[in-house]
């Protein structure tokens, strides 16, 4: 049986310092106090269990049991923190946004880029049509200076022409026609080497952003009256962007175009289905603001990628270097058309 409290009486158990039922000091803590303080008895105040500050040699102790900090964000160490990795740092250090505007719109029906691609698409097609047409018809001449029946070469020229001008108006309700929407470029001084590595990493920062793209895959062309070089294509509906990235002397270019890809026959459906969800009341200028938002963002991800794709590639592995996406802050504006 332990003591009794000399203030209410209740009992102690051996350890206790102070009163469980009154708060009295026990007459074992009042020992241990008075063992530490000769000639003084002062009350003990509870204060509740908190950690002790960090000092340095629980600093030291620390860095010896974790390891060097270096791959570490300045300011994110917490309680079971990982050190994060110089490549996922050099992607998520940065919270700036990308902000963009512009003046034309993305809608295929109201592009007037895409209209005047139309028309040039149209030009090019009755173009070749005459061509054909008079090289019919000098054929025909021929045939009748040659003593063939008259009413054959007529019939023979009429056919001509009608097979020629179905087959020409087929293959331009078909083909798709390209037209620009937005385009972005930067040349990256003394970077030359990082041409390639910078390619496949923006190529993971747009499958680490998941964004919604179709098709993600590295093209192989030639420009005109250039060299073969590799382009990432990436293709949602009937949108394409090209990311190019190539050695330009000692510097390194790269910049991206997007891209409004769609033929004449499904421009012509996509009218028709405009005016069925006009008549059924989804054609307002909600649904028309609306419609054409998550391309926006994916012009917006898209150029992200790129840059920290870039950063990861180019730049010094120190973390404190200058980075393409810290330029980045603030608003990217370009315009459509």
């Amino acid at each position: 049986m332990g003591e009794e409290c000399r203030n209410c009486g209740n009992v102690l158990i051996t350890d206790d310092v102070f009163c469980g039922n009154c708060g009295e000091l026990s007459p074992a803590g009042l020992a241990a106090d008075s063992e530490h303080r000769p000639g003084r008895v002062l009350p003990v105040v509870p204060a509740p269990r908190a950690n002790p500050a960090p000092g340095p040699d629980a600093d030291a102790g620390r860095a010896g049991a974790e390891g060097p900090a270096a791959d570490e964000v300045p300011g994110a160490r917490t309680a079971g923190a990982v050190p994060v990795p110089q490549q996922e740092r050099a992607r998520d250090r940065s919270l700036s946004y990308t902000a963009i505007s512009g003046s034309e719109s993305l809608d295929p029906l109201f592009n007037t880029r895409f209209h005047q691609q139309i028309l040039r698409h149209a030009a090019l097609f009755a173009g070749l049509w005459v061509f054909v047409g008079t090289l019919v018809t000098i054929f025909a001449g021929f045939l009748a200076l040659a003593g063939v029946d008259l009413a054959g070469t007529v019939t023979l020229w009429c056919a001509c022409g009608a097979l020629t001008l179905l087959a020409l108006t087929i293959a331009f309700c078909a083909l798709p026609v390209p037209a620009t929407l937005a385009r972005w470029s930067l040349l990256v001084n003394h970077e030359a080497a990082a041409a390639g590595a910078a390619l496949s990493h923006i190529t993971e920062a747009i499958k680490d952003h998941e964004i919604p793209f179709e098709v993600v895959r590295v093209r192989t062309t030639r420009p005109p009256a250039d060299q073969r070089r590799d382009y990432l294509e990436l293709r949602q509906g009937c949108f394409t962007g090209f990311v190019s990235c190539f050695a330009h002397g000692r510097d390194l270019y790269v910049g991206w175009t997007f891209w409004l890809y769609l033929s004449p026959l499904r421009l012509l459906i996509m009218i028709v289905g405009r005016k069925v969800q006009d008549m059924s009341g989804r054609g307002d200028d909600i649904h028309q603001t609306l419609r054409y938002e998550a391309i926006k963002a994916t012009i917006a991800a898209m150029h992200r990628a790129v840059l920290e794709g870039v950063d990861v590639a180019a730049s010094d592995p120190d973390p404190a270097g200058r980075r393409l996406l810290d330029s980045d802050r603030g608003e990217f504006e370009f315009k459509f058309g």
